[in-house]
């Protein structure tokens, strides 16, 4: 059986109407910047500042890119082996017409 105590309960409470008074002050923060911006109540634009020019848009997903990380650090082993073929021993699964050379 657990015991709360009463600091328990104050901090618990204390978090509570923290985030309350938060939530409050954010909802009338994001009122009054919507009236200087012509934005309508529920973050809906009245009107745009330009006419849309798009028809249709096309999203592309395409999992299996290298790592941001992986992409800009200096690597001087394959500028050593750029344009070997890249063979690791063992079978590796890829997305299309299976591995390529290593490219620097």
């Amino acid at each position: 059986m657990n015991s709360f105590n009463r600091r328990d309960f104050l901090t618990h409470s204390g978090q509570g109407f923290g985030a309350l008074a938060l939530a409050a002050m954010l909802a009338q923060d994001e009122s009054a910047r919507a009236e200087t911006q012509g934005v309508g109540r529920g973050g809906v634009l009245k009107a745009l500042h330009h006419p849309p020019k798009a028809k249709r848009i096309v999203q592309l997903f395409m999992g299996g890119a290298a790592s941001h990380i992986d992409l800009f650090d200096h690597k001087p082993e394959l500028e050593k082996h750029h344009g070997e073929p890249s063979d690791f021993g063992e079978y590796v699964e890829a997305f299309q017409n299976g591995l390529g050379p290593w490219m620097k």
